[in-house]
């Protein structure tokens, strides 16, 4: 990508890089994630270089960076389960009535599946297969809220016949629930944290004039906002943090200041 310029020399604690010119490539990065409007970057400067060794770069002006990808391929070892894994699912309905346009989900990275569309009379649906990959851990899911949720129940069982999860009918829930979080084979292991991405907006391009945003996660609290402050401050980010995984999450305002109607994130 094109480094020699103030933008990602000085990039500052943000990380967030500005480059409005891609004259020339000087320099090379690792391109570790991406969103819709930035790509992730680490860079080989050290923690004191943007975001403790990070930086994120606007795809509308991304200094270069797509103009020569390197790309490694990692081979498994003979020690690494590899291949794929096909899974059991039966569906259940207690009243006799189908889903009533709930559906399941299977969630393997970028990659669902989903089930309970087509289950539309009876009390049984199935036995369906969904192949997974081995090595990755797999959500189980509610991707479409329908009517009736008490009367949902499923069976997920691996090839050897042992069951993953069941749901028997008789509760309710109101909103897409996650359900179960696992490994189809010990080559995979489940991460006890996830990294979230916070972009920080102000419509009059004032800061958030001492409001403060908290991701309150047990007894820990997160708060972002002072980062937005200063007279030309319309957008701040993306920030990277972490929260546990499987731990419910509050996103309030914990401090409150003036001009809330211009903040957004």
């Amino acid at each position: 990508m094109y480094a020699g310029h103030n933008g990602f020399y000085y990039v500052g604690s943000s990380g967030k890089v500005t480059c409005n010119t891609t004259s020339k490539i000087d320099h090379a990065v690792l391109l570790y994630g991406y969103n819709s409007t930035h790509w992730f970057i680490k860079n080989s400067w050290g923690t004191n270089w943007g975001d403790n060794g990070f930086g994120y770069i606007p795809k509308t002006a991304d200094c270069g960076i797509r103009t020569y990808v390197n790309v490694a391929t990692v081979r498994a070892s003979n020690t690494i389960q590899t291949g794929n894994v096909t899974l059991t699912v039966t569906l259940t309905d207690s009243a006799g009535d189908g889903w009533n346009g709930n559906a399941l989900v299977f969630r393997q990275g970028g990659i669902n599946v989903a089930f309970g569309g087509n289950f539309t009379t009876g009390r049984s649906f199935g036995p369906l297969s969904v192949k997974v990959n081995s090595n990755a851990e797999v959500t189980i899911e509610v991707s479409v809220l329908g009517t009736k949720t008490n009367e949902i129940g499923f069976t997920v069982k691996l090839p050897n016949g042992t069951v993953v999860y069941t749901r028997s009918p008789g509760t309710t829930f109101t909103s897409s629930t996650v359900f179960k979080v696992f490994c189809p084979s010990s080559a995979c292991t489940i991460a006890p944290t996830v990294d979230y991405y916070l972009t920080m907006t102000d419509s009059y391009g004032d800061g958030w004039n001492g409001n403060i945003l908290a991701f309150k996660q047990g007894s820990t609290t997160t708060r972002f906002g002072s980062q937005m402050a200063g007279s030309s401050m319309r957008t701040f980010g993306p920030v990277k943090f972490t929260l546990k995984r499987f731990s419910t999450v509050s996103i309030v305002v914990s401090t409150l200041g003036t001009y809330t109607e211009e903040v957004g994130f």
